[in-house]
């Protein structure tokens, strides 16, 4: 599997090359090592698109911005995100099912014309999830700091 792409000049630490790219099906793994860091991206998306909109949306109320945020830090962006970055093409797993719904993902919009509508969701959870732990893995790569260079 090669390793995650660096930005900026920056290599991506083995945190994010391993542990946050590693599902459970992954052979030898005990748990979903994932799990821990995409409980923390999710904070961390959140915080992040939360400070975004609040700097770059002076005139909108609290409640527009909570649907922003909720629009764009969803189960149904953040597998988008995954294919648009071609995240996924880095997920270490044993997973044939997996590999056959990202397929599907990456070219079909909808997934209620698939019969297999299981497996796609299944498959946009971990999309989903593997984005939230790349975040938390880059967020703890630079010492729980935010703000960019």
């Amino acid at each position: 599997m090669e390793p995650l792409p660096s930005k900026n000049g920056k290599a991506a630490t083995e945190l994010c090359n391993q542990v946050a790219n590693t599902h459970g099906s992954y052979v030898g793994q005990q748990s979903n090592p994932y799990q821990r860091l995409e409980f923390v991206g999710d904070v961390v998306l959140g915080l992040v698109v939360s400070d975004y909109l609040y700097e770059m949306c002076p005139h909108i109320d609290s409640d527009d911005l909570t649907a922003l945020r909720s629009a764009n830090v969803s189960n149904e962006k953040l597998p988008c995100m995954s294919v648009d970055l071609s995240l996924y093409r880095f997920l270490r797993h044993n997973s044939p099912s997996l590999d056959q719904a990202f397929t599907y993902q990456v070219t079909m919009e909808e997934a209620e014309e698939n019969e297999e509508k299981g497996s796609i969701l299944k498959a946009r959870l971990v999309l989903a999830d593997m984005v939230e732990s790349i975040a938390a893995a880059v967020y703890r790569d630079c010492n729980s700091n935010l703000k960019s260079d």
